[in-house]
This record gives structure tokens, sequence and C-alpha cells, in this order.
């Protein structure tokens, strides 16, 4: 799909520390992440309560694939020469850790398509968190689909954002995705950011790529993929804690939403392409 200029943004989040060590995640450089200085009185302004946000840790070679991409793109912005870091190949932990960068604008949205391939695949568990939730209907297919088949497929969103047309323009799917089996959480108490994905306790994500439009249309993202029950299950227990944080969204009471909301929900939907 070609886009515009003005609408690419690259949207990874990453740093790289003497070729040895690798953060990549959802977190950002800025003032909104210190949360000590928030106030946690008031639920509807974003700006009120704190950020729930994921980062992980990585060492190992895969260090090396995280250095070049960086330094790829430090070359294309045309930045100095940088001295070439020597290659860690010592191996350490007992994961297997892949580095996806994609760029959608050139055909290439990497952890969009692995996603895909890899709820097809799943077995038992489907536990997705994401700080914008406004999917493309394969998104929504694959999801459906493995709901259906009796996988436990569960989705937390946020309750509150920085971009409340997002939050709408995803709540329109919810009346499919929960008739088809799929169960959707909305987080509360804090702003959540975070974007991770757990498959069958095996199979972890944890990047920049949120389940929406721009991370697969427009934006530049990079995501750590994760193999091992070893970090599966520290991904499984993090997101128990978000579970217990969030209040699930039933069909019957889904049901029951007021006009006003409905009419949100489609202006929203018309757009979510672009959001």
């Amino acid at each position: 799909m070609k886009t515009l200029d003005i609408n690419k943004r690259d949207h990874r989040k990453l740093l790289v520390i003497d070729g040895e060590t690798a953060f990549t995640g959802g977190v950002n450089i800025a003032q909104v992440y210190e949360n000590h200085h928030a106030s946690y009185q008031h639920e509807k302004a974003p700006g009120s309560i704190p950020w729930r946000d994921t980062d992980v840790e990585v060492s190992g070679p895969v260090v090396n694939v995280f250095d070049q991409l960086f330094v790829q793109t430090w070359a294309q912005q045309k930045g100095p020469p940088l001295l070439p870091t020597p290659p860690d190949t010592a191996i350490e932990g007992t994961s297997v850790v892949q580095a996806l960068d994609g760029s959608p604008v050139d055909g290439h949205p990497a952890i969009y398509k692995t996603l895909l391939v890899a709820m097809a695949a799943a077995h038992s568990s489907i536990h997705l968190t994401t700080g914008f939730f406004a999917p493309p209907p394969d998104m929504i297919q694959a999801l459906e689909c493995a709901a259906r088949r009796g996988v436990d497929v569960r989705v937390i969103v946020p309750a509150v954002s920085d971009s409340g047309t997002t939050v709408t323009a995803g709540r329109s799917h919810y009346e499919d995705l929960l008739k088809a089996g799929v169960h959707v959480y909305e987080r509360h108490g804090a702003v959540l950011h975070a974007k991770t994905a757990v498959i069958d306790g095996q199979w972890s994500v944890v990047g920049s790529s949120n389940l929406d439009w721009r991370s697969v249309v427009f934006n530049n993202e990079i995501d750590a993929v994760v193999m091992g029950p070893d970090f599966g299950g520290l991904m499984e227990a993090m997101f128990s804690k978000d579970l217990a944080a969030s209040k699930e969204i039933t069909l019957t009471a889904w049901r029951h939403r007021g006009v006003a909301e409905r009419l949100n929900e489609v202006r929203a939907r018309m757009v979510e392409s672009l959001l």
C-alpha cells in the first residue's frame, strides 16, 4: 500500500549498550513515564494516572542484530560515522530470541505477519496486550478463528488512552469478537501502553507494535520474539497481573450500551485506518 511520507513514522524504541545489552518495547523517553509525579485520583484524564508499559532486556548474539538496525537507521539519517562495535557471540540464557524490524510501507510488516502465523498455529492460549487496538480485518478474523477452535483468546486493551478515538474504534469490534468467544478486558488504573503477546506459554513478543492499522501500514516497528517456557512463564505472570487490574467486557453488558456510544463507534470505525 502506497502512503504519503507525512504519515510515515519511526515508532521503534531501542537502546543498545556497548554491543552487549539491548532494550526494546513500548517505553519512550518522556516525562509522562515519571509515574511518581502522577496523581492517582481521576481516571478520566490520561495525564492524571500512571502509564503501564513493558520493555525487555536481552543479551547474547541477538544484540548484534539490534545494534546493526540502529547503525542502519543512523546512516539513513546522515549521522556521522560510528565506531564499529565488536559483536557479542556468547550464548546466554535458555531462550531463543529473534529481532524483527519491519517497514510496512516497504511491504514488510514483519511482526504482523509473524503474529498471524503464530496465532493460526496456537493450540491452547493467545494472550495479547496492546496500547492501541484498531486491528485490520485479518487480525480480527485470526482472533475469532482461534477462539472458535477452542483456543483461550484474551486481549487486554486500555480503558483510557491519549487517543480516545482509537479506543472508540477498537470498541466497535467488541461485539463480533465477544460473539466468537474472544475475551476482551479493559485495563484500569493506568494508561496501558504495553505491546506484548504470549502464545501457548512458549512464544512471546515484546516490542513497539500495536494491534492497529498504523503499526501495519505506516510505522517502522521493532519487536523481540522470545521462544521458550521460562520467559513465557514470566510473560504469563505479568499478563495475569494486568488481568487482575482489568474489567472483562461481557456480551450481555456490551449490548446495553447507549445509542450515543454506538454512533461514536461507527464514526471512529470509518477513520480507524488513519488513527
